[in-house]
């Protein structure tokens, strides 16, 4: 494992702000969707939502390798994304409180996390896993 000074470090730090970015984008378009057809967003599904992606980030956290090399296979990004849209636009006409409350609170959420690991330097959760893999 390389320091965060490393290059190594660095090209990690610009790939998460990137997938940030992304996840950013993605945001954008299913609130955009969700104001357009004025969604009542159903808020503790939008909450659960946020903390299960901050859960799944921490469950993963020992995985990252694998985790990236998925992520990094040339169709996932956009994939991903267009998967989010086309959730966002048919749960426009289904169960769009729940879909919406869902779809937002797990882009915030890992906006949150990734937020917080660009600004701490280093995955926060790294010594949380340790403790709980004892």
């Amino acid at each position: 494992m390389t320091e965060e000074g490393t290059v190594d470090g660095t090209a990690r730090r610009k790939r998460l702000a990137d997938d940030a970015v992304l996840a950013a984008v993605a945001l954008a378009i299913v609130v955009g969707i969700g104001f357009a057809i004025q969604v009542d967003v159903y808020t503790p599904a939008l909450l659960a939502a946020a903390v299960g992606v901050v859960a799944i980030e921490l469950l993963l956290s020992p995985r990252a390798a694998w985790v990236r090399r998925v992520w990094e296979r040339p169709n996932v990004r956009p994939l991903a994304v267009t998967a989010v849209v086309l959730v966002a636009i048919v749960g426009a006409f289904v169960a769009s409180s729940l879909v919406f409350a869902v779809l937002w609170g797990g882009l915030g959420g890992y906006l949150a996390v990734a937020g917080t690991v660009l600004l701490l330097g280093g995955p926060p959760f790294d010594r949380l896993v340790a403790r709980l893999r004892r």
